[in-house]
């Protein structure tokens, strides 16, 4: 009969609080006391970890983040706040349906113009990126591009990111600067309260773009081809210039 290692959790007890806390202070964890035990009662570290992935690390994440710092040195995991291009515009860039055909990650088939604009587009992306540790928020904009991010939707809000160790990440003028995939590196999860109150931010928003988008323009007058040869239409066409004429020639007189 093989002997179980002092060292090695019980499966009886779950992972254990200090194989736990061994484990994700590793990688980057900052949690608060009482933490670890309740999450070691999980049967594996995978089972705790994605645990704690789905869990808004305000209620359970120790500040690690201190003001003034002029960096921001690695492992440390954040959690995402809320993310925005702020190379596109701002109506573009909260599309619901994540299509768009002529900014960043557009989706529009077509021809190899039209992807080429893709393309080059999606390179000159600048995501801005607000995030916390559990208590202090910190903003970072993507200073180089950072691919394993297709987009904003897949890092909603309560999702986590790894700063990795030995990594150091510059701050201008109180914004992290993020130097390509080596400095950010999404790790997943989904806070459910959070990403309920994203999607629906999300629809709602895409409500209303549409809203507007079908009442452009309802006011307009109809259509009318110009037809030469129809003298209804020229005569109201010379009279709306006439009309137009005495408007400014009245304007002028009362200035």
């Amino acid at each position: 009969r093989a002997v179980r290692p002092r060292w090695a959790p019980d499966s009886t007890m779950g992972v254990g609080e200090e194989a736990l806390g061994a484990h994700l202070a590793s990688e980057g964890w900052s949690l608060k006391p009482g933490v670890l035990a309740h999450f070691g009662e999980r049967e594996d570290l995978a089972s705790a970890r994605n645990a704690l992935l789905d869990t808004d690390l305000r209620r359970v994440g120790e500040p690690i983040v201190r003001a003034g710092d002029a960096y921001l040195a690695g492992p440390v995991v954040l959690q995402v706040v809320a993310v925005r291009d702020i190379s596109r515009p701002a109506r573009d860039s909260r599309d619901p349906s994540g299509a768009a055909s002529a900014f960043g990650n557009g989706r529009t088939k077509g021809s190899g113009a039209a992807r080429t604009s893709s393309t080059k587009t999606k390179s000159s992306r600048m995501l801005r990126v607000e995030l916390t540790d559990g208590d202090a928020r910190l903003v970072a904009v993507e200073h180089e591009p950072l691919r394993f991010v297709k987009d904003e939707a897949s890092v909603p809000p309560g999702s986590k990111v790894l700063v990795p160790k030995d990594v150091v990440v510059r701050k201008v003028n109180g914004v992290l600067l993020l130097r390509g995939d080596d400095e950010f590196v999404p790790l997943g999860g989904r806070v459910a309260s959070l990403f309920r109150d994203w999607e629906r931010a999300r629809a709602r928003r895409g409500r209303d773009d549409t809203s507007d988008e079908k009442s452009a323009g309802k006011d307009a007058p109809a259509y009318r081809p110009y037809d030469p040869g129809d003298d209804a239409a020229v005569e109201a066409a010379a009279e709306k210039r006439r009309a137009e004429a005495k408007r400014v020639a009245d304007e002028a007189a009362s200035a």
